[in-house]
This record gives C-alpha cells, structure tokens and sequence, in this order.
C-alpha cells in the first residue's frame, strides 16, 4: 500500500516480533517492527468469540500474546505462530467444551504443526506444538481433566 508517499508492504505474524513493515521511500527498504493486530472488533477474552475465527489471528492477537507468554518460552510462541499459518483446521470449532483449531506450517505439514484448544468455562487455551527441528510433540498450558476430544482425535492422525 502507498502511505504518505512511502510504499508499505507488512509481513503478518513472523514468529516472536509479529507484523514486519518493509518499507520502500523510493530509494531505501527499511524493515519497522510493527507488533501484533489488535482484536477492536470483538472480546478476545471471551472464548465464544473465536469460534469460526482462524487459529493464527489467536496466536498473533495483542490481547492474547501475554497469555500464550504466560505457558510457553518465546521461541516456542514463534514456533507456534509459524506452525499454525496453514493447513489443517484452521478454523476454530466447538466440541465438549473446547474449541480447537489446527494449523501447520507452510510446505512443511508433516513435520511442523499445531493444535490449539481453548476451554471455554475457564478461557486457558491447552497447545499441542511439534515443532519441525523436534522429535516429541510439546504440551503448554493446563488441560483440566481429559485431553480435548479434539486435540486428541487430531493427535491421533499426526505422524510423529
């Protein structure tokens, strides 16, 4: 887009920095850390509200990132928010209590991807990562009880 005669190009969701901003002044490309997107339109605390929504606008919302901070180290959140850009069931759906969504990573589905399920009574999500330089699934956060029927349906069809 053309902004104040500048050309801006934004690269959403890359990993921990968020949106990257390249942009062009007619002569020079400069690269502007831009952060994340914020959810203006709806509560993102209220777990309702990401039915039907894509798994990466959770994973990459301002409002969410302390939360996902708050389970899991920054490179697995980067990880997270390159594993879930694509594929799988990228919109949340509701089942049991839960919404789950899955996603993996560009070109790269049988080896990175994720599962993310949110508990709708207590709005903690539950994130099943496997990261592609990894051989084990990791968990973060607190699954109350069972695993999400979901989640575990989608684990059961994942090489790994």
């Amino acid at each position: 887009r053309v902004e104040d005669g500048l050309i801006k190009i934004r690269q959403i969701g890359n990993g921990i920095q968020g949106n990257i901003d390249y942009v062009y002044d007619g002569a020079d490309v400069t690269e502007v850390v831009a952060g994340l997107d914020s959810t203006d339109d709806f509560n993102p605390f209220n777990p309702k509200n990401w039915r039907g929504e894509h798994v990466f606008h959770y994973v990459s919302s301002a409002e969410i990132e302390p939360v996902l901070m708050g389970i899991m180290p920054n490179d697995a959140l980067s990880e997270l928010r390159h594993a879930v850009r694509v594929g799988g069931r990228g919109e949340f759906t509701e089942k049991d209590g839960w919404l789950t969504a899955s996603g993996c990573r560009q070109s790269m589905c049988d080896v990175g991807w994720a599962i993310v399920s949110i508990n709708i009574e207590t709005g903690k999500p539950y994130i099943a990562l496997k990261d592609f330089s990894q051989k084990n699934v990791a968990f973060f956060g607190e699954a109350p009880g069972e695993v999400p029927l979901e989640m575990r349906q989608e684990l059961s069809l994942r090489q790994y």
